[in-house]
């Protein structure tokens, strides 16, 4: 061991005072260390020899007062608490109150800087503490759980920022994105068994950063809108790949970060239109992508929540849907899809029944595999009763309607073309025996070499006249002349063109008819409209609002053109103006002010709707006081008498009417039907009680009466035309020598002709065509069939008044004078001069209800036939 040089001086020293001589060992003379220590050796030694000092008796009482002064100030002090060692201690205290000032000013800038914002002082000392610590976590699992804190902070920060300012920092919510890619990435670097709570960590501030940013979107000014937006999109996806970690790893996808979104959009309402890829949800068409969050797929007519992603080309594409009500039945709906099965008159598209009726609209050929579109009422049991029915098809359409004038196994010539009849044509022979039909309506299709092969053909029992409906692009338009696929139509002063713009090149609706001479006459031409490609095509429904002549629907206005097809239910109509409160359905496009250009408005009747008896009070424009309760009208009511239907214009104050109706605003009905039972017990003369049909047969050249209180004719068989044709009279009264009372005021009979037009007295009216087809813009329209003639209603001898809580009328219009009205229904007799002056008295009786016709007989209901045959032409 290594001896210092002190300690050495040290010994040499302690054997200098005892006396001894000390050496210069272990150092030898000559060298330094020897010259050194010889030195201070000789310097102790003489110091040693000097004699200590004697204090004088002055110095040492000097001495010992200043000792005892000192003595008495150190017990002053330690009186006052003071130690006596703090001078000693002065400097200790001192280091450590340093250290404690630093370590709190350390401790404040540490507080301060986790509470600061962008802008503060302090907020780089925050920045530098999470520089630092990502520079000190070395594994990927401590790397991902550092930035997934610095994620939430700036989260915060976001959100504390745009409430104190009123707008985002977007710097912030691009360090933000930046953290949270940052920890995925370190994520997946970590193994899967180490991984989990750091994965629930991420899905947890992914599903935060969606609510939290939504919350800011609502509270920036629109500028900000979009980049928000795909923020909250990256968030979503963040979190999908989160939740689909356990199962399939993972794995870092973002289809949805390469579309342009420009807003974040929620809404609510029930599910119209089904599709694999697009939903319906109102008023909005919302796109289902893989990234798209449900926990099942929601029902058809369930009510939902959806949270979507609006791009700047104006599609929606789904972020999250949640179901929030089951179905609602009677739901207006669409289903599109291919058809997977059959049974009975039921076909599935993708597994959804759809259940076909007579009244069921169907265009195309149904057959598994095809891909169709179905629209139709939404039931309880989740099948929708279908009411039209479009098979998507690259072949063109033709419909023929007309007289058979050749028929073959192979062939029929229908209003003069030739159509080819293949195995699988369905010929429908419920009207009439294919070989007993002297017309028929073909449902064809154009093959490539130009020939028409039938999907479908109904065999008629009468005639009707030849008529044509195709659908097909226009190649050619010279004057009135259009060329329509491989036909050429011939448009006159009488021709409704519905088209917009140069049509050629555009797919077209004909309505024609073909003339003896085999030309064909456009009856009405609709050119469909092209739809720009910023235009977004809607299905909602809701109540709706006439107005001065703008409708509103659920609150969103809707434009009406010339080429809208109006319906109520499955009954079309020329216009619609609707009731207030009326529930309508309307399809068409979204315009860029918000509008809706409808192509399609339909009213909605409900399933059970309630039936009121009463009188008329009044009638105004578009209501009726029915026993003073109002009651809207519009185009949609359907007014049917004993004798035949009637329109609005024939109701008046007085008539005994039974009207059908479904709720309405402030206790008010909304009308579907009016039966007119008869006249009010005191509005005029009771009628007389007859059971005479109808005694003369129309004249073709009388003109039309305005209105009449009461219907005259019966109901008219029609052709498949849709013309009404004569029925011949069953009995005609005999004329009578007997003339009629000179007060009496003419008494209208149901059944019975009435006085003036229409009356004995004059010519019947002669009834309005109808059209021949009906077209509308998207759907076509079931073919036009006869109807079976209607049964003539039969006469009893005697009439039994229905019983009835109305006092009976008072006399007659004469007066005092005027003998009182029948008691009694007396039989009419042919020959027998009717009760007058010249006759037996009349009894009184209480008045006798009208007489009604008998009901229609029921039609066959067509049912569909196995997978791989056409359905039957629907009849209306």
């Amino acid at each position: 061991m290594i001896r210092r040089f002190r300690d050495i001086l040290d010994e040499k020293l302690e054997q200098l005072r005892r006396g001894q001589t000390p050496d210069l060992s272990p150092y030898r003379p000559g060298t330094a260390q020897g010259d050194e220590l010889a030195d201070l050796l000789a310097v102790a030694a003489a110091l040693q020899a000097v004699p200590a000092p004697e204090p004088s008796a002055l110095a040492v009482a000097r001495g010992k007062q200043r000792l005892l002064a000192a003595m008495a100030e150190s017990e002053r002090q330690t009186a006052r608490g003071m130690p006596s060692l703090w001078p000693s201690l002065k400097p200790i205290f001192a280091g450590a109150l340093a250290t404690a000032v630093c370590l709190v000013l350390v401790f404040a800038l540490n507080v301060l800087g986790e509470r600061s914002l962008p802008g503060s002082a302090f907020y780089p000392v925050k920045t530098l503490k999470e520089r630092i610590q990502v520079l000190v976590a070395d594994t990927p699992r401590e790397q991902a759980a550092v930035h997934l804190r610095m994620a939430k902070r700036r989260l915060n920060e976001l959100q504390a920022v745009t409430l104190r300012e009123g707008v985002a920092d977007v710097a912030l919510l691009d360090a933000m994105t930046r953290e949270m890619d940052a920890a995925l990435d370190a994520l997946v670097q970590v193994p899967a068994t180490q991984s989990g709570a750091l994965v629930a960590d991420l899905a947890a501030v992914a599903r935060r950063q969606q609510s939290t940013l939504l919350w800011v979107q609502r509270h920036s000014p629109p500028e900000q809108q979009a980049i928000l937006a795909q923020a909250i999109v990256r968030a979503h996806e963040t979190y999908q790949i989160a939740l689909a970690a356990p199962s399939q790893g993972l794995k870092v996808e973002r289809p949805l970060g390469r579309l342009a979104v420009a807003a974040i959009v929620e809404f609510k309402g029930p599910i119209l239109v089904e599709d694999p890829d697009v939903l319906t949800v109102g008023s909005y068409q919302v796109s289902i992508a893989a990234m798209t969050q449900m926990e099942r797929r929601p029902d058809l007519g369930s009510t939902v929540e959806v949270r979507a992603a609006r791009l700047e080309d104006g599609r929606l594409v789904a972020l999250s849907i949640r179901q929030t009500a089951p179905p609602a039945d009677g739901l207006w709906v669409r289903v599109r899809g291919t058809i997977t099965g059959a049974y009975d008159s039921t076909w599935l598209i993708n597994g959804r029944p759809i259940v076909f009726n007579a009244t069921t609209n169907l265009v195309g050929w149904l057959q598994p595999g095809a891909h169709v579109e179905a629209s139709g009422l939404l039931r309880a049991d989740g099948s929708v009763l279908a009411h039209d029915v479009e098979v998507e098809t690259t072949a063109s359409e033709i419909n023929l309607t007309g007289p058979v004038a050749e028929r073959k196994p192979d062939q029929w010539v229908v209003a003069g073309v030739p159509v080819k009849v293949v195995p699988g044509t369905y010929i429908d022979e419920s009207q009439a025996l294919a070989e007993q039909s002297q017309g028929a309506a073909v449902r064809a299709v154009r093959q490539s070499d130009g020939t028409l092969v039938a999907r479908s053909i109904t065999a008629l029992r009468e005639e009707p006249p030849a008529a044509v409906t195709l659908k097909d692009v226009v190649t050619a338009r010279q004057g009135d002349t259009w060329t329509v696929g491989d036909w050429i139509v011939a448009a006159d002063a009488q021709t409704r063109i519905v088209a917009d713009g140069d049509p050629v090149g555009r797919v077209a609706e004909v309505s024609a008819e073909r003339l003896p001479d085999g030309t064909l006459r456009a009856v009405r031409i609709a050119v469909e409209t092209a739809a720009r490609p910023e235009a977004v095509r809607i299905a909602f429904q809701g109540s709706a609002r006439w107005d001065g002549g703008a409708l509103t629907v659920a609150g969103r206005p809707v434009k009406l053109a010339d080429s809208t097809a109006a319906w109520a239910q499955d009954r079309p109509l020329q216009a619609l103006r609707p009731a207030p409160g009326r529930t309508l359905v309307v399809e068409g496009y979204l315009q860029p002010d918000g509008t809706v250009a409808a192509e399609t408005v339909r009213a909605l009747r409900p399933a059970k709707p309630d039936e009121v008896h009463g009188t008329i009070n009044e009638v105004g424009a578009g209501y009726v006081i029915l026993d003073g309760r109002m009651v809207y009208v519009d185009e949609c009511v359907e007014v049917v008498a004993p004798g035949g239907p009637m329109s609005l214009a024939d109701l008046a104050p007085g008539l005994l009417v039974t009207v059908v109706a479904e709720p309405g605003p402030d206790d008010s009905l909304l009308a579907w039907k009016i039966r007119i039972v008869g006249m009010g017990p005191t509005k005029g003369p009771a009628p007389k009680s007859t059971v005479e049909p109808v005694p003369a047969e129309p004249t073709p050249t009388a003109p039309e009466p305005t209105a009449t209180p009461l219907p005259t004719t019966p109901a008219h068989p029609k052709d498949s035309h849709g013309t009404p044709v004569p029925v011949p009279p069953t009995a005609t009264p005999e004329p009578t020598d007997t003339p009629p009372e000179p007060t009496a005021t003419p008494t209208t009979t149901p059944g019975a002709p009435a006085p003036g037009p229409g009356g004995p007295g004059g010519p019947q009216p002669t009834p309005t065509p109808w059209p021949t087809v009906i077209v509308r813009p998207k759907h076509k329209t079931p073919m036009p069939t006869p109807v079976p003639p209607t049964p003539t209603p039969t006469p009893t001898p005697t009439a039994t008044p229905e019983p009835t809580d109305t006092p009976p009328p008072a006399p007659g219009p004469g007066g005092p004078g005027e003998p009182p009205e029948p008691t009694a229904t007396p039989t009419a007799t042919p020959g027998e001069p009717p009760p007058g002056p010249g006759g037996p008295p009349e009894p009184t009786a209480t008045p006798t209800p009208m007489s009604t016709l008998a009901p229609k007989p029921p039609r066959p209901l067509p049912t569909l036939q196995p997978p791989g045959k056409p359905m039957p032409v629907p009849m209306e």
